[in-house]
């Protein structure tokens, strides 16, 4: 596609959460049967969608539908997680018989049909029952029909027709990151065998097998062996590595127990959708498994694919490079939480706390940090007093997130005194269920949702989706800190605030991790740097680091007045507290920053000046940088996924949807075939001043004849007898009148007026106060007694045709006709009769005219009919003012 250099690329690159959109579901049918279900996910950033095709039977329709649609999303996770976020995320899946000839080849028809009308825009490729040679009978019958058959399969001879094998490299990459040592493999079909053949004869390593068909022979290696069931692949011990690459939902928690049971420590495989409703990541890693998150794996598989398919080698040390780069991640993360329940989520831990920060308060008490006005301020009223200041200025009844939630302390004061609605996100069982008894003690459980999870994975549903996300002393916690901050950036609303405080690295250096499951401490400036990448802005800190000498003292009192240090738990944190008292290893920071809205995405179908562009923040502007019109399928292919478009007045942008929709003209007559939900910006006010001088310049030039008068001069055999030349009447002895009172029409009035024409009439629907003109209600009246007739009414249903045979006729002898109307509200066949007839008009100037005028010309005389091409309005400066004031009224609906 020539304008894809006009798609902006995924924002964030791997990032899911930061993309909105909605699935479209295209059903793949004939006249007589719905064979299954194309689903795309639609969203600003794609401008193609790629995903495979399945064949495979349902119990019904419905069921058919969802798989495609959950696939799809799968698909979109895949692709932004291997950076290409301008292909979104699509699937087809069939509901027929693998083994039935006559509906695989109705359902390809169907199919190919399907891909014509999505334009090529939709990438195709294999999958479960669907390889190779069907792609080739699919790219036939599109190219058959006239289609564009070049994007189906879109991977390159390498992999001999199949993308299922480039899917096979890429989990191979990730297999070999985990080093097993032998493999039990479920699914043998195109990635399978793949994936066993590239282990077993490339890499020697054991491969046991299971498919639902007999694929026995799938592999020709003595380290390839094939089992009949299922249960019996589970049986199987020696093996340290699982690899489903057949149907999702596999990971059951009876399967997964079995696993465990015969010595597998990690799971890596193809297969979409692993995890039922029954099992989560957590139960697996329980078991002392690494999870391989099946998008992050087989985005390996897209990552290879890409490459190869721009013939650029990508080797397994890159894939694996990538995947185990993500994995790690999860899996220092899984340490971090356990760690983290040791240190604070046992029934010792819990009591802990209570004791040592808050004074042994109830259930859901504050361990965190205060502000003491006085030296006799207790722990709690502290805990108070630095919560309230970090929720200062805060609006009352806002939707929040709080990251690291605890027992409760700050859910419980925001829902109960502010009205927040307050969504915690906490790793530990028992501080939870702490925090929800303390909730429903209050009468506030109604706004406090407590969740299980870590907050190093918030889910991409929640994204753009909460006004405040807070958190006090818990983002240390994290494993990866930058993307953490990323991820809130995600959950917020565009405008939302980040409000957190937290524990920093000070002046020295000490060891804090081994005793407050820490991950380490991060300096506030590199803090601010974090806010600043990620996209906040109005950032704000607080340094507080002098309140933590009277907590960590208090913190000591309570242990060496209440706890037994002979415990080694408890010493271990009062020499810690000793440690932080002689040195200044640890400050404390409060922080606000604020979400900066995304940038609106807007198209220009006409080339502008990059100059207009560079003073518009808030805004990411593409436009057509070439001379000629867009035809409206190519302005509804570049300007669909924009926040908003602005159009000329030649483009038909019938189809276009982008919200709202601006035109670089007065008029908004040609937009009337867009849906009723785009909202339609003009820009009238910035081609008023040049189509009055437009106007002004032309009258002249008709009541002088001189473009006849031109001509004449130019051709040496004319006549050069002034008195001959003799055309037209001074200004001041003539009648003007004016159809439209508009604001070309009130500054052409001005204009006249100025150069000494006082003589000056219009009609209008109403009178206009203000203006150096006469108002006349009827218009043929008007007519009759103008020597100048100027159109500058706007193209309605009442205007259009409104000059007709008989309105024409009715013009005073010998007038002149000056249009910057549109031209549907002359009648110009009558006109071009009354020039030829030497009719009322003589001379007619008009900046727009049908395309075939041309073929109605032959009779009129040179000099009384001269056509411009729409350029009244074209000046430099009022190009620019144009486009600011089209742009100005489109941001303020945007």
């Amino acid at each position: 596609n020539s304008f894809s250099c006009l798609r902006p690329s995924s924002p964030n690159g791997n990032q899911l959460g930061s993309i909105e959109g909605h699935f479209e579901v295209i059903p793949v049918k004939d006249d007589v049967n719905v064979y299954g279900y194309l689903a795309r996910f639609l969203n600003k950033y794609s401008c193609k969608w790629g995903g495979g095709i399945r064949i495979k039977k349902f119990t019904s329709m419905e069921a058919c539908k969802e798989e495609a649609k959950e696939l799809a999303q799968c698909m979109e996770a895949k692709n932004r997680k291997a950076g290409i976020g301008t292909y979104g995320g699509c699937k087809t899946v069939l509901n027929i018989d693998p083994k039935d000839p006559v509906a695989r080849s109705n359902a390809c028809k169907a199919l190919a049909n399907v891909i014509i009308a999505t334009k090529g825009h939709v990438l195709v490729g294999g999958d479960m029952n669907f390889g190779g040679k069907d792609l080739k009978i699919l790219k036939s019958l599109v190219t058959d029909q006239g289609g564009n058959a070049e994007e189906i399969n879109a991977v390159p001879p390498l992999f001999d027709n199949e993308i299922s094998i480039a899917t096979a490299y890429g989990i191979v990459g990730g297999i070999l990151s985990a080093q097993p040592k032998k493999v039990l493999l479920q699914g043998v079909g195109g990635v399978g065998s793949k994936v066993a053949e590239l282990l077993t004869k490339e890499h020697g390593i054991e491969v046991v097998a299971f498919d639902m068909f007999d694929r026995s022979d799938a592999v020709d290696s003595p380290l390839f062996s094939f089992v009949k069931t299922f249960e019996e692949l589970l049986k199987v011990t020696g093996a340290d590595l699982f690899c489903p690459c057949a149907d999702g939902h596999i990971l059951t928690k009876a399967v997964v127990d079995q696993l465990k049971a015969v010595g597998i420590t990690s799971i890596l495989g193809a297969a979409n959708h692993q995890l039922p409703e029954d099992c989560d990541e957590k139960y697996i890693e329980d078991k002392g498994i690494m999870w391989y998150e099946d998008s992050v794996v087989n985005a390996g598989g897209v990552l290879r694919a890409t490459a190869t398919h721009q013939y650029i080698e990508t080797s397994y040390d890159k894939i694996q490079d990538f995947i185990f780069s993500q994995a790690k991640t999860l899996k220092a993360g899984v340490e971090l939480i356990k760690n983290i329940r040791v240190q604070y989520d046992t029934k010792e831990s819990l009591d802990f706390y209570s004791c040592v920060m808050g004074e042994n308060t109830d259930k859901g008490g504050s361990i965190h940090y205060g502000l003491y006005k006085t030296p006799e301020t207790s722990m709690k009223e502290a805990s108070i007093n630095s919560l309230r200041r970090l929720l200062r200025d805060m609006p009352k009844g806002l939707k929040v997130l709080e990251i690291g939630s605890g027992t409760g302390f700050a859910s419980h004061i925001m829902a109960s005194e502010y009205g927040h609605h307050v969504t915690g996100v906490n790793i530990c069982p028992m501080q939870n269920q702490w925090n929800r008894e303390g909730a429903e003690a209050l009468g506030c459980g109604h706004l406090v949702d407590v969740k299980l999870m870590s907050f190093e994975r918030l889910p991409v549903e929640w994204s753009n989706s909460f006004d405040m996300v807070f958190s006090q002393e818990s983002i240390c916690h994290a494993n990866d800190k930058p993307a953490l901050i990323a991820s809130m950036f995600h959950m917020l609303k565009p405008g939302g605030k980040l409000v957190f405080s937290d524990i920093t690295a000070g002046a020295t250096q000490m060891t804090f991790n081994n005793v407050n499951a820490v991950s380490g401490l991060t300096p506030a400036a590199e803090y601010e740097s974090m806010l600043h990448r990620c996209g906040f802005h109005s950032l704000e800190r607080e340094d507080y680091s002098h309140f933590l000498h009277t907590n960590f003292a208090k913190m000591l009192n309570q242990i060496e007045t209440q706890l037994d240090e002979s415990v080694k738990r408890v010493k271990d944190f009062a020499d810690s507290l000793r440690t932080r008292l002689r040195s200044n290893a640890i400050d404390w920071n409060f922080f606000w920053a604020t979400k900066r809205p995304a940038p609106k995405r807007v198209f220009c179908s006409a080339r502008i000046d990059r100059g207009w562009v560079d003073k518009m923040p808030g805004f990411q502007i593409s436009w057509n940088n070439t001379d000629k019109c867009l035809t409206p399928e190519e302005l509804s292919q570049c300007a669909g996924f924009f926040d908003g478009a602005i159009v000329t007045f030649k483009d038909k942008p019938k189809g276009l949807y982008a919200p709202v929709v601006a035109t670089l003209s007065s008029g908004t007559e040609h937009l009337k075939g867009l849906d009723e939900n785009v909202e339609v910006v003009n820009a009238p006010e910035a081609i008023a001043e040049s189509c009055a001088e437009y106007v002004l310049a032309m009258a002249l030039s008709a009541n002088r004849g001189l473009v006849d008068v031109s001509s004449k001069a130019s051709n040496a055999t004319s006549d050069w007898n002034y008195r001959a030349n003799c055309e037209g009447k001074t200004l001041q002895n003539m009648h003007v009148g004016i159809v439209g009172m508009g604001r070309i029409g009130a500054l052409v009035a001005t204009k006249f007026n100025r150069v000494g024409c006082n003589n000056v009439t219009y009609n209008s629907r109403s009178q206009k106060n203000g203006i150096p003109a006469k108002f006349e209600q009827n218009l043929d009246m008007l007519l009759q007694g103008s020597d100048i007739v100027v159109l500058c009414c706007d193209l309605n249903d009442s205007t259009k045709g409104m000059f007709d045979a008989e309105r024409i006729k009715g013009m005073k002898k010998g007038s002149v006709l000056v249009s910057v109307a549109r031209s549907p509200v002359i009648d110009f066949p009558a006109l071009m009769t009354a020039l030829k007839e030497d009719g009322g008009v003589s001379r007619v100037v008009v900046d727009d005219a049908p395309e075939d005028f041309v073929s109605w010309d032959e009779g009129v005389c040179q000099g009384q009919l001269t056509v411009t091409a729409h350029i009244a309005s074209n000046t430099e400066d009022s190009r620019r003012d144009i486009f600011h004031e089209a742009f100005a009224n489109m941001a303020t609906k945007l």
